[in-house]
Order: C-alpha cells, then sequence, then structure tokens
C-alpha cells in the first residue's frame, strides 16, 4: 500500500515502518496526561542511572517536546509493549542494544520483564535472546528507570524487538492513571520503527501509532555529523523565477547535535552552488525541516532535480547514502491557487469528534463554494470503505482534518489551513460537469476538463471522483459527546449543553463512493502533458450495489486532482448531479473520421475498438 508524505508542517521520520506483515491497529487517544506537577515534565530530558561510555548513547523513542498521552484496557489485564530496531537503522553502523529506560505510569505493576527478541514473542517470558525481571517494587513511577541486559546485542540486518511486559491487576492501587499504563507521544520526531502491542483481547501483536516514552542505550560506531535527507517530490515556481521557500523533512544520523547544514542543488537547467543553513536538532534520530528555495530556470516546464546535504556543522557529512534528495521543480505559466479540500475523519463512536462537526460547519459558513468539504466516517453506519486506503495511509487518530493531504491538523486550526493551502501555486486546474448517466439512476456520469499551465513528457497526475451525501439521518445513531457538561469555547455551545450521547443529528458532507480515491484512477490523465491544452476525460462511477446512499437528490459528485508523486490534492472541483442528457450508445464504423476519446479521457485512432466518447456523444468502436 502506498504511504504519502505530509511535508507542510509536517515532521517526519525517514525510519521504515516496523514490519509491514503487522496489521494496523487505529484508535482514538483515550486521554492527555495530567500530571500532578510540572517536576515530571522536567524528567523528560532524562538524567540517565547508567552513564554513557564513550561509545554508548542513550537514544530517546519518544519526542521531548511533544504532548504525552495514556491508552490501556481501562481495566486489569496483561501488557507486552515493544518497539523495533530495523538493521539499517543507525545508518548501518555495527551497533548493539546494551539497556533500556522505561517509564512507569501506575503503580500496580506487577510481573514486570524487559527482554530482548529477534521475533515478537508469545509474550515476554518467551523473548529468545534475553529477559530480565525487574523489581516492582523498584520501580519509581513517574520517572525513567534503567534496566541493563546481561549482554550486548548487536542489531542484526533484520533488526530486534526491545520490550516490556507487565500485569495491571489491582487497579484500586495503580493510581491516578489505573487503567491506562501505556504512555506514549503522538509526534512522528524521533520515531523507531512502530510501537508494537500485544493485546490480551485480541490475542495477537498489532501496530499501534506512537512512540513508547522509552530510551535505549546503544553502542557501536556511530557518525558524528551526518544528516539524511527525504526526497522532496515536486516543487513549483512561476514563469521560471525562483521556487517559494519549502520544507524537506531530516535527520540527525550523528552523535553530535546539529547547527547547520550545507547542500548542492544539480540538474536539469541552472545548477545551485553550495548553500549553508542553520537547523537546530538536538538528538540522535531527532527531526527537523531544510527550508530550501531552488534557482528558477527562466523557462517554463519540468526539470529534474537532485539537493545533496554536503556538510554537517561545517563538516562533511558522514553518509554516503541517504543524503540526497530526488525531485522536479515544475514552472508554471501562470498562477492558480489549489482549491482547499477538507478531509474530516470521524465517527459517532468518536467522543472527541464533535470539534470536527462544529469546526466544519464554520468552515463552510465562513469559505462557502471556496472549499470543499468531506466527511469520512469510519466504524459507525455511515462508514465507506472506499476511504480504508486514506485512511491507513495518512490517519493515525480521530478527529484528524486533511487539508489538500498536504496539512493533518486539528479541526480546531481548520481555518489556518484553508489559509495556508489557499496561498499555494497549483500546476493546473480541474472543472467538473456531473450527470445521471441514464434515469435509472445508478451510474453518475463525470465529465471533467482539466488543464496544466506546463508542458511535460513524463507528468505523473491523475484524478479521483467520489460522492457526498447531505442531510443524512437515522433515529438510531447516536453521536458520542466528549464535551458534555465541559465550558470554554463557544464555538462548542451546543455539545457542552447537550447529552454524552446526541440524536437526531444531521450529517452532512458524508462521503458515500469513492473510486480510487487514495491514488486516482490509472489512465485517468496522461504523461504528456502541453502548456493551456484542456484534457478532457469521462468516467462513470456505478452505485447500483451502494446500500449507504439514503436520497439521490442530496448528492454532490466530486473530482479530486492529485500529485502522483506526493499524494497531495492539487485541485478539486463539485457539482450537483445533472439529469441523464439523453444522449444513447451507439454503434458507428471504425472508419468514421473525427475525434474520439476512450472513457478515460485519451485520444484513440480509428483502430480503437471499444465504448468512445466523440463530439460529445458516446459511441461503440468496432
Amino acid at each position: 500500500m502506498k504511504k504519502h508524505l505530509l511535508s507542510m508542517l509536517v515532521l517526519l521520520s525517514l525510519v521504515v515502518a516496523a514490519s509491514a506483515q503487522l496489521p494496523q491497529k487505529k484508535a482514538a487517544i483515550q486521554k492527555k496526561v495530567q500530571f500532578r506537577s510540572s517536576k515530571v515534565l522536567s524528567k523528560v530530558r532524562r538524567t540517565p542511572s547508567i552513564t554513557p561510555s564513550d561509545n554508548q548513547m542513550w537514544w530517546n523513542n519518544h519526542d521531548v517536546e511533544a504532548g504525552w498521552y495514556l491508552d490501556g484496557y481501562g481495566s486489569a489485564g496483561h501488557y507486552d509493549l515493544a518497539i523495533y530496531l530495523p538493521g539499517d537503522y543507525f545508518a548501518g553502523s555495527d551497533v548493539a542494544v546494551d539497556a533500556i529506560s522505561i517509564f512507569p505510569i501506575v503503580k500496580d505493576m506487577s510481573n514486570v520483564k524487559v527482554w530482548i527478541s529477534k521475533e515478537l514473542p508469545a509474550d515476554g517470558s518467551s523473548a529468545d535472546l534475553e529477559v530480565v525481571a525487574v523489581s516492582s517494587s523498584q520501580l519509581e513511577v513517574e520517572s525513567f528507570n534503567d534496566v541493563a541486559f546481561k549482554k550486548s546485542h548487536k542489531i542484526p540486518d533484520d533488526g530486534l524487538f526491545v520490550g516490556l511486559s507487565f500485569d495491571e491487576k489491582d487497579l484500586k492501587n495503580g493510581g491516578d492513571y489505573a487503567g491506562s499504563p501505556i504512555l506514549f507521544t503522538d509526534s512522528e520526531k524521533n520515531r523507531m520503527g512502530g510501537f508494537l502491542f500485544f493485546d490480551s483481547f485480541e490475542k495477537e501483536w498489532v501496530q499501534y501509532d506512537g512512540n513508547l516514552v522509552w530510551s535505549v542505550l546503544v553502542s557501536g560506531k556511530l557518525p558524528d555529523n551526518g544528516v539524511s535527507i527525504a526526497d522532496f517530490g515536486i516543487a513549483y515556481s512561476l514563469n521560471g523565477a525562483k521556487t517559494n521557500s519549502f520544507s524537506i523533512p531530516i535527520v540527525n544520523e550523528g552523535q553530535n547535535p546539529v547547527t547547520s547544514v550545507a547542500y548542492t542543488v544539480k540538474g536539469d537547467g541552472v545548477t545551485q552552488g553550495e548553500k549553508t543553513v542553520n537547523v537546530s536538532i538536538d538528538d540522535f534520530k531527532g527531526t527537523g525541516v531544510l527550508e530550501v528555495s531552488m534557482n528558477g530556470e527562466g523557462s517554463v516546464g519540468a526539470f529534474g532535480k537532485t539537493i545533496t546535504i554536503t556538510k554537517v556543522n561545517g563538516k562533511a557529512n558522514d553518509l554516503n547514502s541517504g543524503n540526497e534528495s530526488e525531485g522536479k521543480v515544475v514552472s508554471v505559466s501562470k498562477s492558480a491557487s489549489p482549491m482547499p479540500v477538507a478531509e474530516e475523519f470521524t465517527g459517532t463512536w468518536c467522543q472527541y469528534c464533535p470539534v470536527g462537526i462544529t469546526y466544519m460547519e464554520l468552515m463552510e459558513k465562513k469559505y462557502g463554494d471556496k472549499v470543499i468539504p468531506i466527511a469520512v466516517h469510519a466504524g459507525d453506519e455511515m462508514a465507506v470503505e472506499d476511504f480504508d486506503d486514506v485512511i491507513d495511509s495518512y490517519v493515525s487518530s480521530f478527529p484528524t482534518v486533511l487539508v489538500n493531504r498536504e496539512l493533518d491538523i486539528y479541526p480546531t486550526e481548520l481555518n489556518d489551513g484553508i489559509d495556508l493551502v489557499s496561498k499555494g501555486l497549483s500546476p493546473g486546474t480541474v472543472a467538473l460537469n456531473a450527470t445521471w448517466a441514464d434515469n435509472s439512476k445508478k451510474e453518475v456520469s463525470f465529465k471533467t476538463k482539466t488543464v496544466f499551465n506546463f508542458s511535460d513528457t513524463g507528468a505523473n497526475y491523475s484524478l479521483a471522483y467520489l460522492l457526498t451525501e447531505d442531510g443524512m439521518k437515522d433515529d438510531s445513531w447516536k453521536q458520542r459527546n466528549y464535551f458534555s457538561g465541559q465550558s470554554g469555547d463557544k464555538n462548542m455551545a451546543f455539545w457542552y449543553s447537550a447529552p454524552y450521547e446526541v440524536s437526531g443529528l444531521e450529517f452532512n458532507h458524508v462521503a458515500v463512493a469513492g473510486w480510487s480515491v487514495l491514488d486516482g484512477v490509472d489512465g485517468s490523465l496522461p504523461a504528456t502533458v502541453s502548456d493551456g491544452k484542456a484534457i478532457d476525460s469521462f468516467f462513470n462511477g456505478d452505485i447500483s450495489g451502494n446500500t449507504l446512499i439514503q436520497d439521490k437528490s442530496r448528492l454532490t459528485a466530486i473530482v479530486l486532482l492529485l500529485d502522483g508523486v506526493s499524494g497531495k490534492i492539487i485541485s478539486a472541483a463539485k457539482s450537483a448531479i445533472g439529469e441523464p442528457t439523453g444522449i444513447s450508445l451507439t454503434e458507428v464504423s471504425a472508419d468514421k473520421q473525427s475525434a474520439r476519446y476512450n472513457l478515460s479521457g485519451q485520444r484513440v485512432g480509428s483502430n480503437y475498438r471499444g465504448i468512445v466518447v466523440e463530439n460529445g456523444r458516446k459511441r461503440l468502436m468496432k
């Protein structure tokens, strides 16, 4: 499954996910930690009881600046937690694991073990490399506790799992956080592979989004000054001018804090000499961004580029791989702003999701037709399977709003996100005319016109299609409401006065059908595009088996123009669904001379066999 980068305002780790065969567990954050004093927070930058030697270093799995959250069964149970250390995580160095530092949050832990294993064990006691029993009476709650392994364990090419196992049985003596012993940060910074835990209810290992508040003591040959960089994908400029500044995720791969980075830009057209910029990344495997702008080409078109990190802290970059960022600069002939698309991920089961409902309504009131709202439900009666791939690729908690799959924001920040995306530069636009295919209203015909403002023979764009419905309602649907009885945000007044479960609501902009909404329909747009030349595309969406739609008169058709490199939505359009045109499918001979297009909008020759669009009419070429 394709995973896309959110390239703005999000700092991404370059680490490979823990294990592709492990299923992901998507869950809402249960509650944010409310510590009794700020004393605990001051311990985030740890003071270890095991002091590292010259060839050792403590590495934090968690982001020291991110919010801390709790999760758990809410009842007594057994926990097996682990993080995965990929073999290539330490830039290919010969590195071993010597100790682990855990952060207990509840008082009633028993049968505590730390362990290290080549494979995920059935439980901590069966770890295949080493198991260390820890006396629960010696654990200091709400603090780091260092536990050394009896020997160093080299990280092999296929990686290692480092874990913690314990029981939480007596919740009466567990303290303020009883029932929620899993402490994690929700940031992508400093992430090592993944956060995995053994769920006693599901009886299998599952992958969980978040970073355990743990540290690992590693030893071996580590780079001193090293920075890796992600591919930047596509950057846009206007009329061959200098690109706007954009952010590329970078990672500190060396033991020394990073204070400056030097880079060069080479490729088609203008070559840019070495430039040094100040950055600040304190921790090994800490993440940051490199702000880059590239010189213009002086002409309209697409130009391949390679950005190379040449120096770190004024010294040669210790990395021989991972130090280059590949991408393309697209210079457009005229300015076009992206149409903002707000995808709200929600569910009636989600007690925090009323904030998303509220701020989506406020957004629509402010922007009207200048924004496209989409409410994507999961896990409830309005769930739409067509968006499962989008959720797996982008969403780690509910509520979340994606703006053009470029920003991942909390709903209260929605208007700021819309404003920011609107200021961007789009390489093209798309327009939509939607009608019913015929009077049976079992298919929606999408007719689109896409115009790119540059020419290229290697363009990578596609179209995705979906339907939303307004006014969806059912007396049995109950929206959970965490905000019942609270106060503080005047925009949430309705929910403050409403009960914990709210019935009788109408849900708007609900995604009820979609076709290739993650990556777009294959072949929907050609690889060769010409500046200013319209591309006509045609697509029929079959809804004959759709049981989610309540009222076809309340449907809205939407087309998304997707960047195939970054996954961003670079433009979009919506349309009411008009009545059928009454044009029937006819047969014509293959020698009839006129411009013909297949249903993907590609021009075809006289030898093409199948359904074509010719002079606005669908015909069957034999």
